[in-house]
């Protein structure tokens, strides 16, 4: 009996952990170049708020909702659901994150 159980169980942890997790596709869809730049945005602007004096300061800057708004027209929402749409395919969007890197590298060698 207690070996039918581990069966069981071990048929259902394997089919169950072998189930990839797919993100459906949002209903607006940010072109994947707009959202390589959107993250590159997002990461300056989370960078700066190491460096900036004051709260108030940090309040200016770094209000990331209200500057993607008004930079590229997408909501937080919009946003999150491409950020999970993309990053459910891990092997493209570690690529998408390594080109944001060589971005942030040649802008610090560009200095």
């Amino acid at each position: 009996m207690w070996r039918f159980c581990i069966y069981i169980i071990s048929a259902f942890l394997f089919v169950s952990c072998n189930q990839a997790y797919t993100a459906k596709k949002p209903d607006v869809l940010i072109p994947e170049a707009k959202f390589e730049e959107l993250l590159l945005d997002i990461t300056l602007l989370k960078a700066t708020e190491n460096f900036t004096r004051s709260e108030e300061q940090t309040n200016k800057v770094t209000n990331v909702p209200d500057f993607i708004k008004n930079k590229y027209g997408y909501d937080s929402l919009t946003v999150l659901q491409n950020n999970m749409y993309y990053s459910s395919n891990y092997k493209e969007y570690e690529k998408m994150n390594n080109r944001i890197l060589d971005k942030l590298k040649a802008m610090k060698e560009a200095k």
